[in-house]
């Protein structure tokens, strides 16, 4: 299956991966997620699997961001997007 809370980048891949053509990704990501705001919703969805809440993220020391921030470029989100949420700008 696939997981949906996940970055872009990761998504692609994963599709391609199974047989999809790279053209009908890019026209099908773009209607789904037109701007990065729906990333940003990604990368909540992720956090909260982290127990990580908008209410909580500011409390978190350097270093658990830091993990955070690996664990999510991991899943495929950008440096941008990520940054954005970590510094609690989205």
């Amino acid at each position: 299956t696939l997981d949906l809370a996940c970055g872009t980048g990761s998504l692609t891949l994963e599709l391609y991966r199974r047989g999809i053509d790279k053209s009908i990704i890019c026209d099908v990501l773009d209607e789904l997620r037109p701007g990065s705001g729906d990333d940003i919703e990604a990368v909540w969805s992720a956090l909260r699997k982290k127990s990580v809440t908008r209410d909580n993220i500011a409390e978190l020391d350097y270093n658990r961001k830091g993990r955070l921030y690996a664990y999510l470029m991991r899943k495929g989100f950008s440096a941008e997007v990520i940054g954005r949420v970590l510094h609690c700008e989205g």
